[in-house]
């Protein structure tokens, strides 16, 4: 096996450089000014979730769409080795959300003392709807009204230096991710696979990606009389986004294939479940009313729950090159496409 074996390596060395970059490509080109990240540490985590939870839910979601390619495992001691790039795909839905206004501020002045406003800001334009990461344009703003609006006249301050602006979209069309992996058949109809992505920085915007997993897969037809191949598989995987974004995914796969040739067509059903935390320190330089003080932490969870999932997809062996794609419905929708090398 290891003469057969150690040709992969070299090869990956080629392969993977290359399909890394065509992922960063999709990604947005970086802000004039100012990162995502640095945007998000400027609101509060009520407008901060409702901006980030579509990329959030992508990301979960991206991590377990093809995980297994075929519906057997591979034989004791037999390897492949390779590299997934993955997506999930934005839904219109996704693009904006209705703004978060804060309901009441404190403010202090030194010749007005401090003041309590309930419902100090409103939207310049009148209209809530504002970018989510996934969407485009400029984020819109929020300006002082009512009686803050007067007291900050009152006390010789202009309204407009008091102006708050949510976040910018990236018009991101999918939530890409990418992994190294390595599956190994350990015997008995068994199937090992490790996965990680040892850092990397798709985009200024995005931040550094790293995360890892493993996955178990086991072939039923290798004891139960079928006419067409069949295999369960679990698996588990983790990715953060610098010290900002940590998630976690949990699923659980059954598979259905037939093989004709090099050329092998399979379905799969199965659950998907993920957990996401978000932690930032706010910054607010100008100490404005409406924003986090500068400093705070900020932590939240957006929810993704558990999702049923149906896919299916082909797989192309060739001597020891072999490529795959698979397409998984949900919300959202994901795909995957695989290139590795390895003992079938």
């Amino acid at each position: 096996m290891p003469a057969r074996a150690l040709p992969i390596l070299p090869v990956l060395s080629v392969l993977a450089p290359a399909l890394l970059g065509a992922l960063g490509g999709m990604a947005p080109a970086p802000l004039a000014a100012q990162t995502a990240l640095d945007q998000i540490r400027q609101v509060g985590p009520e407008n901060a979730e409702r901006y980030f939870a579509p990329a959030a839910r992508g990301l979960v979601f991206a991590l377990t769409a093809g995980v297994f390619d075929r519906a057997t495992a591979l034989p004791a001691f037999h390897v492949d080795l390779g590299i997934r790039v993955a997506g999930a795909v934005r839904g219109d839905d996704t693009r904006t959300f209705d703004a978060f206004l804060p309901e009441r501020i404190t403010w202090s002045h030194p010749s007005t003392g401090t003041r309590s406003f309930e419902n100090p800001y409103a939207p310049v334009d009148g209209d809530l709807r504002t970018p989510s990461v996934m969407g485009r344009g400029p984020g819109i703003i929020l300006e002082p009204t009512g009686a803050f609006r007067n007291a900050l006249v009152e006390a010789g301050e202009n309204p407009a230096g008091y102006r708050l602006a949510l976040p910018s979209g990236l018009d991101l069309a999918l939530i890409p991710v990418a992994n190294l992996y390595l599956s190994v058949g350990v015997g008995f109809g068994t199937e090992l696979t490790l996965r990680f992505l040892p850092g990397l920085e798709v985009s200024p915007d995005l931040g550094g990606f790293s995360g890892r997993g493993f996955a178990v897969k086991h072939e039923l037809s290798s004891w139960l009389d079928s006419p067409v191949d069949l295999a369960v598989g679990v698996g588990s995987q983790s990715l953060s986004v610098d010290d900002f974004f940590e998630a976690s995914t949990l699923e659980g796969w059954l598979l259905a294939g037939r093989a004709v040739g090099p050329l092998t067509v399979y379905g799969t059903a199965g659950l998907r479940q993920g957990s996401i935390r978000v932690d930032y320190v706010a910054d607010n330089p100008e100490a404005l009313p409406g924003r986090p003080a500068g400093g705070t932490a900020v932590r939240f969870s957006p929810d993704v729950g558990t999702q049923t999932a149906w896919g299916g997809g082909v797989r192309l062996q060739l001597l020891l090159l072999n490529l795959s794609g698979q397409y998984t419905t949900g919300d959202p929708a994901s795909f995957s496409i695989k290139v590795a090398l390895g003992i079938p």
